[in-house]
């Protein structure tokens, strides 16, 4: 078995001659945790699948153990002296949280320890994008080690396991207000898996991907990219972002949010801000590793659209109010679009349409794939929140900017053309008329998403069938 993922790994010295294995349990999941070795062992009743943690090292001393019909907590000493619990939820999720004084030095925490996989398992890799790569992998150029959550290298905060057949597995997420890492460990790779190739990068990566078993793109013009390097055959393929199979909800925080801002059924929209350029430089360390003639084109070019681009958004969200009376969520899909949602969404708008606007501060993509299955309409500058809005059953629109690479593509792939809007090319008045269709015969949206829905299924029940036989 390998390590290969860990949510911050560690060993720790324990506290006592005397062991005991702490229990917590349900009708789908088993969590030991044996004092001794301090580490912890998770069964999933429904496959028979055991996941045990390895070993590393650490400074950490365990000095404490307690437990309450669902949960454990234990007391940790060390550089950084902090308490960790360990709750199953009713819905079968393990959640571990780390409480420390928020006096005390920030030092590397790594807790809790990796778990081994079995082979013929993959690991879902969202560096930046998505790729289902062998636990085994050893070539894969761009992510080994440590994957960030908000840039450094995860643009996403959750990865996970899945065996060959897609049957089992588990999915970890990070939902920290500080940085939080996952650490990673990988051998040969066999295939890509819903890629996204703008270029061929260097003499490695190229080989790399000669040697591949499969490779599926997300969207059609990285085949043609993959043609020009002298990559072609039965083994390259489209299939579409994953996130077309987002299946994680939370129901419950979404539904106290909606009650709390009175936000009906299909009475609102959400509505997605986004900058030209990400501005990783300012969150990320070393200005993201980037010149200051590549900071400075970033800045100019998000000050430049940023009005042009938003007021276009902005006229669709008046004849909405206006001619609806309903209300409007503003909402991000990064942390960044929180401080510019006000100065490019919402402080412009006419005064009679601001009463009816309700903004959310971050959330985790379950979350929001629980409310966005309650909007009418999801309208958005980012590229994934429409593909959880259509995993939803959800109509949207995508107002794609030029700079946001070529992912967009995948969405005239599957049949949304009327639903995605370059934004260079199309005017405020244009977008507001299509939203306006949607509204006036909603049953003849919601009948299309379903028609290009249907197909992401068959391209996908294709692209799996087919991995039976490919790895």
């Amino acid at each position: 078995m390998k390590i290969i993922m860990a949510l911050m790994v560690v060993v720790i010295t324990t506290f006592s001659a005397s062991a005991k294995v702490w229990t917590i349990s349900n009708h789908n999941i088993e969590v030991r945790f044996d004092d001794h070795t301090a580490l912890m062992t998770v069964t999933d009743k429904r496959c028979n699948k055991v996941w045990q943690q390895g070993i590393s090292d650490s400074g950490l001393v365990l000095s404490k153990v307690s437990q309450s019909p669902n949960n454990i907590q234990v007391s940790v000493t060390g550089k950084t002296s902090f308490s960790a619990q360990f709750t199953l939820t009713n819905d079968s999720e393990l959640e571990v949280s780390l409480t420390g004084n928020e006096t005390m030095p920030m030092n590397e925490v790594k807790f809790p320890g990796a778990f081994a996989s079995p082979k013929n398992h993959f690991m879902l890799m969202t560096d930046g994008e998505g790729l289902l790569l062998p636990v085994e992998d050893k070539e894969y150029p761009l992510g080994s080690g440590v994957m960030y959550f908000c840039g450094g290298g995860v643009a996403m905060s959750w990865t996970g396991i899945v065996d060959k057949n897609l049957s089992s597995g588990y999915m970890a997420i990070l939902e920290t207000p500080i940085r939080c890492c996952f650490a990673s460990v990988e051998t040969k790779r066999d295939g890509y898996f819903s890629a996204c190739l703008a270029g061929i990068y260097g003499q490695v990566f190229l080989q790399i991907l000669k040697k591949a078993t499969f490779i599926y793109t997300r969207e059609t013009l990285s085949i043609q990219h993959l043609k020009k390097a002298g990559i072609e055959g039965e083994h390259v393929q489209f299939a579409p972002d994953a996130t077309f199979y987002i299946n994680i909800h939370d129901r419950k925080k979404a539904q106290q949010f909606l009650n709390e801002n009175k936000l009906e059924n299909k009475n609102f929209i959400c509505v997605i801000p986004r900058l030209r350029y990400t501005p990783y430089h300012k969150f990320n360390p070393n200005n993201n590793g980037w010149s200051a003639e590549k900071v400075k084109q970033v800045e100019e070019t998000n000050a430049k659209y940023k009005e042009v681009d938003h007021a276009k958004l902005r006229e669709a969200m008046i004849a909405w109010v206006r001619e609806t009376g309903n209300k409007i969520l503003v909402c991000p899909e990064m942390t960044y679009q929180i401080e510019i949602m006000d100065e490019v969404l919402i402080n412009p708008l006419p005064e009679d349409i601001k009463p009816f606007v309700v903004k959310r501060g971050y959330w985790l993509p379950d979350e929001a794939a629980s409310v966005y299955a309650e909007a009418h309409t999801v309208l958005s500058f980012e590229c994934h929140s429409p593909i959880i809005a259509a995993a939803n059953g959800t109509p949207f629109f995508y107002l794609r900017q030029p700079e946001d690479t070529i992912k967009g593509q995948m969405y005239y792939d599957l049949g949304f053309n009327d639903w995605i809007f370059e934004i260079d090319k199309v005017e405020g008045k244009q977008i507001a008329q299509s939203l306006r269709e949607v509204w006036k015969d909603y049953a003849k949206a919601k009948a299309k998403l379903k028609l290009s829905m249907d197909q992401v299924e068959k391209i996908y029940e294709q692209r799996t069938s087919a991995l039976n036989t490919l790895v």
